[in-house]
């Protein structure tokens, strides 16, 4: 909160991003790391226009207190957008710091809002269900012999179901509709952050005097899932006693674990198959079940490939974080791995992002001869800005060592 004493030279104001009112706030770990005696993390109602925001801001908060020195500005995600509109207010602003900011508009925001976003991890619960269910009526109720043979898939199909279905993908679902369901609240300020709004124009049209440095996150693989499980540990990730330490690896570790069991049931089917061709040769009916177990063979193959890549280049595209590339891949033909079919093919790649924003929603384009600085800090995601070894370490050439120049520095 700021005081009622003036701004001395280098004050700092931290700005929080949507929503971020509530409970602890993204900056106060690097507020008190940073600018413990000359430090202020401002809290603002999101429930109007981002110009709106600032102009509250600067008449009730800055105003009063910013006459006798000047500021640099931290703005995590709206904040940062909040931070850029309050240079029209204010010439005590010497220097702006945006973190994870949509510049250029945020294109998940824009699929949220038009329904465009799919559901991927219901698809994906659908998908495992059909391939367990293929799995249980292709030999579990066959009678003897094929029960008996087809035990080895009753386990890794059991355990499959209830601790990645039933509970991992279960989560992940309702962490994603949480998560983008606060960008269909009624707030007037998610409008001025849809790609090509009135404001952005707007804003993206002025050019300053101040210098800007705009961070960016490029997460590692499995970006969303990363961020998922930061946002269902923020109490933790922005608990200065947790300081440094990273809490996106919960669901990743959930879902490789999920994808090890496909693999034993994939192997299961395998040894099913070949069991019955024995069998089969003494009683014809078996072929026919022996076929069912290719076929629920092919389904796990279709889950596994969906949970390793094509889950997350659905949610990628969601955020306008993917690129085609022509590539050659090979899958096998049938159970024989050693036959394989090759074909060429332009596939969506994954580009980079933070799990909310691409690369292209959260780079700053400058006017003019404004002096804009791009910096990328790789594996850290959207929530993470406020408390990852990474970013302190680039906060601490920011502000400490003034790796950037004087305007950002104390």
């Amino acid at each position: 909160m700021i005081g009622s004493t003036g701004f001395s030279t280098g004050r700092y104001v931290w700005l929080h991003g949507l929503e971020g009112e509530h409970g602890l706030n993204t900056w106060d770990i690097y507020s008190s790391m940073f600018s413990p005696h000359n430090g202020y993390v401002l809290e603002y109602s999101s429930d109007k226009t981002i110009p709106g925001i600032a102009a509250g801001l600067y008449t009730g908060r800055i105003k009063p207190v910013v006459s006798d020195g000047s500021i640099v500005l931290v703005g995590h995600s709206m904040g940062g957008l909040v931070a850029r509109e309050l240079m029209s207010h204010s010439e005590k602003i010497r220097g702006v710091i945006t973190v994870a900011t949509a510049h250029n508009g945020s294109c998940l925001l824009k699929n949220t809002l038009n329904g465009s976003v799919a559901d991927c991890f219901s698809g994906a619960i659908k998908m495992a269900n059909s391939a367990i269910d293929a799995s249980l009526r292709s030999g579990i109720f066959s009678g003897v012999p094929v029960t008996s043979l087809a035990a080895p898939l009753i386990a890794p199909v059991t355990v499959f179901r209830n601790k990645t279905v039933n509970t991992t993908l279960f989560l992940l679902k309702h962490a994603l509709q949480g998560a983008t369901g606060i960008y269909k609240l009624g707030h007037p300020c998610i409008k001025d952050m849809l790609p090509g709004s009135r404001f952005l124009t707007a804003l993206n049209g002025r050019a300053y005097d101040v210098p800007v440095l705009n961070i960016y996150g490029a997460e590692d693989h499995w970006q969303v899932v990363r961020a998922l499980g930061s946002l269902s540990q923020m109490d933790k990730v922005k608990d200065p006693h947790h300081l440094d330490v990273s809490y996106d690896k919960e669901y990743v570790t959930a879902l490789q674990s999920g994808m090890a069991f496909i693999y034993q049931v994939q192997h299961a089917h395998t040894l099913v198959y070949n069991a019955l061709g024995v069998v089969a040769r003494f009683l014809p009916w078996i072929w026919i079940t022996r076929e069912l177990v290719l076929k629920a063979r092919y389904n796990w193959d279709e889950l596994y490939r969906y949970l390793e890549t094509g889950l997350h280049t659905d949610l990628a595209s969601a955020m306008g974080a993917t690129r085609y590339e022509l590539q050659n891949y090979c899958i096998p033909n049938g159970f024989d791995l050693k036959q394989l079919t090759c074909r060429s093919k332009y596939l969506p790649v994954v580009a980079e992002n933070d799990g909310v924003l691409s690369r292209m929603d959260a780079y700053f384009y400058p006017v003019t001869n404004q002096i804009v600085y791009n910096v990328r800090v790789a594996g850290v995601n959207h929530q993470e800005m406020g408390n990852h070894v990474a970013m302190r370490q680039l906060m601490n050439e920011v502000i400490n060592l003034k790796l950037y120049g004087d305007a950002f520095a104390q």
